[in-house]
């Protein structure tokens, strides 16, 4: 194992965390396997065991949570927040997901996923998907923003049609 250069500036926590990693820098792993296959990605942030696990190269890169981003080798500016959120994603960029398995069959880019279970689809590109709204998928073109405002402003169990 080649160990990093005293100014990568990495902090690793845990059994195996940031194992593999050569020149990756600015990277934080906390749990054990955090961020163990990293070699060269930068400014990441795993936070449970086998956060990242998979990341090699990919960068800016946030997940919280067992196995979030379990898979994720080469996908940049993805945030993952609850176990196995984002499981599936690989090279995806710039998708987010907010719950227990959130976002777990997301392989594609600019995807939102919020709630647990709220899975999203493969090879699916610049979709959002909420649980318990009354629909599970709204492109950003139908303004997500709005619609979360005013069931917010509504109230909780209410419905919109």
């Amino acid at each position: 194992m080649l160990l990093p250069t005293p100014q990568i500036k990495n902090t690793a926590t845990g059994a195996g965390a940031l194992l593999s990693n050569t020149t990756g820098g600015t990277n934080t792993a906390n749990g054990a396997f955090a961020l163990f296959s990293n070699t060269e990605g930068n400014f990441n942030t795993a936070s449970g065991r086998s956060a990242l696990l998979s990341n090699t190269t990919a960068g800016a890169n946030t997940a919280n949570g067992y196995q979030a981003l379990f898979n994720n080798t080469i996908g940049n500016d993805n945030m993952a927040s609850g176990a196995n959120a984002l499981l599936s994603n690989i090279s995806g960029n710039n998708n987010m997901a907010l719950g227990r398995s959130a976002g777990s069959d997301i392989n594609g880019s600019g995807n939102i996923c919020i709630g647990q279970g709220v899975s999203g689809e493969a090879g699916v590109d610049d979709s959002t998907y909420i649980r318990s709204v009354n629909t599970t998928e709204r492109s950003p073109a139908e303004d997500v923003a709005l619609l979360l405002f005013v069931c917010l402003t509504a109230g909780l169990g209410t419905s919109l049609q």
